[in-house]
């Protein structure tokens, strides 16, 4: 009988409560290592705002270079732009949306048209026709502002600008 008590002792095997922990502490590591969604969506919208930021230096340097007009016209409600040169006629470039979080709320570079679109237009010498800013908002609803200089073209981000 006493032979039967040491080889109970001895048995190699796991207990349901040495599992849990185990789970219980992986996951945990897991939850730690694995990158929160909230980080992903402001990675997103951090690269589509430096996308329309180099977008508008883009064609300014476009228009400089080739000595020709060139715009963004902004269409909030469809949240996104579109990039045209003027050589002979208008021609499309390129077209944008926001796919992340970020929305157009207002573009006022067209007086009386902010409603439909607003238009960003840089003469050949790379000055812009008109000065204006693009308010946009964020997945937190926080409003972020991109100026651009009248005579110079300068674009200036302004987060939590009310």
């Amino acid at each position: 009988m006493h032979n039967s008590v040491e080889l109970s002792k001895n048995k190699i095997g796991t207990t349901l409560i040495e599992v849990v922990l185990c789970v219980g502490i992986i996951s945990i590591i897991l939850l730690i290592a694995l990158p929160s969604r909230q980080a992903i969506l402001t990675f997103r919208e951090r690269k589509e705002l430096m996308e329309l930021k180099n977008d508008i230096n883009y064609i300014r340097n476009k228009a400089i270079c080739d000595m020709m007009r060139c715009s963004i016209k902004f269409f909030p409600q469809k949240n996104a732009y579109n990039i045209y040169k003027y050589e002979s006629s208008q021609e499309l470039i390129a077209k944008k949306q926001f796919k992340s979080s970020m929305k157009i709320e207002k573009v006022n570079f067209c007086e009386g048209l902010e409603d439909y679109y607003g238009e960003l237009m840089f003469t050949e010498t790379g000055a812009p026709r008109r000065g204006g800013r693009i308010i946009l908002r964020n997945g937190r609803n926080e409003k972020i502002v991109i100026t651009v200089e009248p005579a110079t073209g300068k674009v200036n981000i302004y987060f939590n600008e009310e």
